[in-house]
């Protein structure tokens, strides 16, 4: 279904922040592969941002940072098919931050609403929407 212009529009909307991206605490389940697909891996989302996300699983997968993950995020709200890559881990490698790549416009724009469903319900100040 093509999108309308709203909506495109929506999908090119970027964040800027002269820290980083607001995080916001995000309960989900999440599935990571490494691209070729030989070996996924289950956890929970911890946190969730309009470039990526921080997923904690019970084991450390041996997973490189840098390699290409292939993501499925679910929640009540959120059903999120991307490609990402990974940017560093934690707590023995069981915590992975994951920065989202070429997210589809549809993505962009679900993950977009779900974020500002998210901000409206904290004490976090709204970032700069950039056109």
């Amino acid at each position: 279904m093509p999108l309308s212009e709203w909506q495109q529009q929506l999908a090119s909307v970027k964040f800027t922040d002269a820290r980083s991206e607001t995080r916001f605490h995000y309960a989900g389940r999440a599935t990571l592969s490494l691209a070729n697909g030989r070996r996924s891996y289950s956890g929970e989302i911890v946190n969730l941002s309009n470039t990526g996300c921080l997923i904690r699983v019970p084991e450390a997968p041996p997973i490189e940072v840098d390699a290409i993950l292939e993501l499925n995020l679910q929640s009540s709200f959120l059903g999120l098919r991307a490609r990402g890559v990974l940017r560093h881990t934690r707590e023995g490698g069981k915590t992975l931050g994951i920065a989202f790549l070429n997210l589809s416009a549809q993505s962009r724009i679900d993950l977009l609403q779900l974020i500002l469903q998210l901000e409206a319900a904290s004490d976090v100040p709204r970032p700069v929407l950039v056109f």
